[in-house]
């Protein structure tokens, strides 16, 4: 029920790089005694532990999320619950559910976007997100759903106007986003338009 591909707990350090995640699913079930639901977490990746370090860069997360058969509110793709979670050019896209789910632990996200999930982009129920040069949009709800915690986003092409340094909702005109070519041409509005990190 926690993490379709990785189920992560209490790592010193855990890098993935240059990888591709897809048709990773996580399903919410019955119990067999009392046939209580028990929700599933993490579709790709469930990251866990307080002193626990996680680094993804130049990662896909492609077509993954929760099954037909499992509830809307199961998380979507990956879900940090505590610990450090920084992402550097990663693209979730395609996600059935939440994109990221944060109920715990610590947050940064650079140059890394969060596209066409079926839910939230980012829901978040406690812990800190900060994102910088990021794109979240495209989102069945909405960009964010922040119940607990705190959030802070500058430099970044969001889905619903949010405050923070350099922040925008201008469509990106990516060259071809339905086949998955997210780069934008020279007269896209996010040209010359990010923070230098």
């Amino acid at each position: 029920v926690y993490g379709g591909t990785l189920y992560a707990s209490g790592c010193a350090s855990l890098e993935i790089e240059d990888c591709t995640f897809t048709g990773s699913w996580i399903n919410s079930y019955h119990s067999p005694a009392g046939y209580a639901m028990t929700f599933g977490h993490g579709g790709t990746m469930y990251l866990t532990g307080g002193s626990q370090n996680v680094a993804i860069r130049r990662t896909t997360v492609v077509d993954c999320g929760y099954r037909a058969a499992a509830k809307s509110y199961d998380s979507g793709t990956i879900t940090l619950a505590s610990g450090n979670l920084a992402l550097e050019n990663v693209l979730v896209r395609g996600i059935k559910g939440n994109g990221l789910e944060l109920r715990g632990g610590t947050l940064n996200a650079t140059n890394s976007m969060v596209i066409g999930a079926s839910s939230f982009g980012i829901e978040q129920s406690a812990g800190t997100a900060t994102l910088v040069n990021s794109i979240v949009r495209g989102c069945t709800i909405a960009a964010f759903s922040t119940v607990g915690g705190t959030v802070a986003a500058t430099y970044c092409v969001l889905q619903n106007e949010m405050e923070g340094e350099g922040n925008m909702t201008s469509n990106p005109l990516f060259r071809d986003e339905a086949a998955g070519d997210f780069t934008v041409p020279w007269y896209s509005p996010l040209v010359d338009r990010g923070a230098d990190v």
